[in-house]
């Protein structure tokens, strides 16, 4: 075996390998096997992740499982992926977390599975992503845990990008269809917040449907870029809409759908808005922090071309992102940044059409950033500003959210009663569809806080046999990370 190749090549590979539609996986094989590094130390290249950053997200998985690793340092990283030391199997668990694969994709084990599932499933045989394979992926998954887990065979019955265009479509002209198109992706816009998950995402896969027999027309290089800024815009609302109520996996999915189509598009301003929300993914989902700040930085720095919105978007991203990883100078200091971008905003920017960035996301961003540095006052008087919004009627899960933090604050300051009765009156509330992702990882991070107390609080222990009874369980027996 030739000598290893340096940091920049597995970087430059990886970055090829996406670019063409690749995922993180095949870029990990790619570098293993060019660039002559172990497996892991390949898949941290895929991921842009230095030794330091890596051990910090590690030891963050695992203390959101509640189990302690601060001791590991960039070293002990660095020993695995050198071959002189094996991962501990809880080690081990969060490494596969943090990459999204299994033990011998990392190096660890062997994979004695029939040599055709092995072509069949290993990355390295692995086609490149396509719209019609997120597609399918996302029907393989259990998209949703309650409410809206029948939204999958509602889509099917309406048709999918996968089962062909829909049959009113076929005789059109292909630039009136466009045209219809590019109207149909501006009012979907609208119903991003606001529309029913269960009839949002299906409308966005028939538009996506559209288009991909639109692409399949041999349109001119002008209607293809067009077509592509339509599937990036229609998969990014997908993934912003699944952000709240789905799994991280699916999430992840359609923001990779998204930003492959809005390179295929030439698009910087698009991908500026994919980049913006897919960096609060990995806040909300509290996964590998300090690499969601990456697509931050990348959202406030294309976009000042012209898409600023996307740049305030960026800040508060990073404002999230930096805020559950402790770095309080650095959140506040994001915070002042997107402020101070949006009072520069013309109106046309700040619309709620789910490109751009109203009032009502700035101050919820910025009260959810506060709150989990522990700027409780300043967080109460953001989060005001957002419930009085008339958008706050709209955005249910986003609403239940901010009471939520609201309930996070009453428990720091020991109203554990008060608290304990907003988080049930804010679930009665909530539409059974909401009932899923984000709303109950937050709750059950809460009482996970207040398990201490079941023994002395009659209200704390009342709430937790009652979401126990509606089956809403601690996050960390569902092995999935939340938010702080």
């Amino acid at each position: 075996m030739g000598a290893k190749h340096g940091w920049s090549c597995g970087r430059q590979l990886s970055r090829r390998i996406e670019a063409d539609g690749g995922t993180k996986a095949q870029a990990a094989t790619a570098i293993h096997e060019h660039c002559r590094v172990s497996l892991l130390r390949a898949h941290r290249a895929a991921h842009g992740l230095t030794l330091a950053n890596a051990a910090e997200c590690v030891r963050g998985i695992l203390r959101e499982w509640d189990t302690p690793a601060e001791g590991l340092a960039h070293q002990q990283i660095s020993r695995w992926e050198n071959g002189l030391d094996t991962p501990s199997p809880h080690y081990l668990k969060a490494l596969c977390y943090l990459y999204q694969t299994r033990p011998d994709r990392l190096g660890f084990g062997y994979d004695f599975s029939a040599e055709q599932e092995r072509i069949r499933d290993g990355p390295a045989h692995r086609a490149p992503l396509t719209i019609d394979q997120g597609v399918r992926d996302m029907r393989r998954r259990p998209l949703l845990q309650s409410g809206v887990s029948g939204l999958l065979a509602l889509a099917s019955s309406h048709g999918l990008p996968h089962a062909g265009v829909p049959q009113s479509w076929s005789a059109r002209d292909p630039r009136a269809s466009l045209a219809e198109l590019e109207e149909s992706a501006e009012r979907t816009g609208y119903l991003l917040y606001s529309a029913a998950p269960a009839d949002f995402v299906p409308m966005c896969m028939l538009n996506m449907a559209a288009v991909q027999g639109l692409l399949l027309r041999k349109p001119t290089l002008d209607a293809q870029r067009r077509l592509y800024r339509l599937i990036a815009r229609n998969a990014g609302y997908i993934g912003i809409r699944v952000t709240d109520v789905s799994a991280m996996p699916d999430t992840f999915n359609w923001f990779r759908i998204a930003d492959h189509a809005a390179r295929q598009a030439e698009d910087k301003s698009l991908q500026a808005w994919i980049f913006a929300h897919w960096s609060d993914a990995y806040g909300c989902f509290h996964h590998a922090l300090p690499l969601g700040l990456q697509p931050a930085r990348a959202a406030q720095s294309l976009g000042l071309a012209g898409a600023r919105s996307a740049s305030v978007y960026g800040y508060l991203a990073e404002a999230g992102i930096q805020a559950r990883l402790g770095r309080r100078r650095e959140a506040l200091d994001a915070v002042r940044r997107a402020d101070a971008m949006f009072a520069a905003l013309p109106a046309a920017a700040t619309v709620e059409d789910g490109t751009k960035i109203s009032e009502y996301f700035l101050r919820w961003h910025e009260s959810n950033a506060l709150s989990v540095v522990g700027e409780d006052k300043l967080a109460r008087e953001m989060r005001a500003v957002a419930l009085a919004h008339p958008f706050a009627g709209q955005d249910l899960a986003g609403r239940a959210l901010l009471e939520l933090d609201q309930a996070a604050a009453l428990v720091r300051s020991n109203d554990v009663d008060a608290a304990c009765n907003q988080i049930m009156e804010t679930w009665y509330e909530l539409p059974a569809e909401y009932r899923s992702g984000q709303v109950p990882r937050r709750i059950t991070q809460i009482v996970d806080r207040m398990s201490s107390l079941q023994a002395t609080n009659s209200s704390v222990r009342a709430l937790s046999d009652y979401l126990q009874s509606v089956d809403v369980r601690p996050a960390r027996a569902k092995g999935t990370d939340s938010a702080t």
